[in-house]
């Protein structure tokens, strides 16, 4: 299940951790819960970035991590400032699974803002870890991260079967966010879920459009653009059903991604 979130300048930053928090709670049935990146300030609210880093971030983890166990699913509350030991913040985004346990965490690898913007504030991470999960193995990804395909081909190579994108992704660009999302899925034969924020960050407005889309690039979640809450299925079975009648990925020459990790 995806939760649009929004997040205004005029809510506080905490208020608003307290408002998802109480509505992820009540959220029964869902076996994964998934919030986009930066939700708590806002990606593009940069004066708010190191407030964030604190007290706040730390709570609101902890409290995914409660609601998770209480709830029995996994959360993959979007991602957040972290303070990194040189000085800077790091994009973070954690995995939690059904007993309230963080299984694994992702630094965002890919800057965005050509020398000056994310990298003024955000330390790059550079490697990925790729997730076991009741539905197959998970891939987790952060927004900028979508325009660098090597990224996704080597989760893949590696065993992924469900890639997922948190993003702040501005409207101004909705067709790249909407034409990418649909490429990592066709390219790679798996799942690609895209959760995206919406409403407006410091004066820019974000995509919405969150995504899930099929292996063979068909839309699994339905036009439900409305809704505070976005329900989805996936069914596995497709993917390697896919895989084997049509083996694209037998054909990857694996050379090429000897960098990663």
């Amino acid at each position: 299940m995806l939760l649009k979130v929004t997040s205004e300048n005029s809510e506080d930053p905490t208020a608003r951790v307290q408002r998802i928090t109480q509505q992820v709670s009540k959220i029964h049935g869902a076996e994964i819960i998934l919030l986009p990146e930066l939700w708590i300030s806002g990606a593009f609210a940069t004066q708010n970035l190191y407030l964030q880093a604190s007290e706040i971030s730390e709570h609101a983890v902890e409290e995914f991590m409660e609601i998770a166990k209480l709830n029995n699913c996994w959360i993959i509350p979007g991602s957040f400032p972290i303070k990194s030991h040189l000085g800077k913040l790091r994009n973070v985004c954690y995995v939690i699974d059904s007993d309230g346990k963080i299984v694994s965490s992702y630094t965002k690898n890919h800057l965005f803002g050509f020398g000056s913007g994310e990298s003024e504030f955000f330390e790059a991470g550079d490697e990925f870890e790729n997730v076991k999960s009741p539905w197959g193995k998970l891939g987790v990804a952060i927004c900028y991260d979508l325009r660098f395909p090597e990224l996704f081909r080597a989760m893949v190579v590696n065993g992924a079967e469900i890639l997922i994108v948190v993003s702040s992704w501005p409207k101004s660009r909705i067709d790249h966010w909407k034409t990418l999302i649909k490429a990592r899925a066709i390219e790679n034969q798996c799942f690609v879920i895209g959760v995206n924020s919406y409403g407006f960050q410091s004066g820019s407005e974000m995509a919405g459009s969150s995504m899930v889309i099929a292996p063979d690039g068909h839309s699994v979640l339905p036009s439900s653009e409305n809704n505070e809450f976005l329900f989805f299925d996936i069914e596995l079975e497709s993917l390697r059903n896919l895989r084997q009648e049509f083996p694209v990925l037998m054909s990857i020459k694996k050379d090429y991604l000897q960098d990663f990790n």
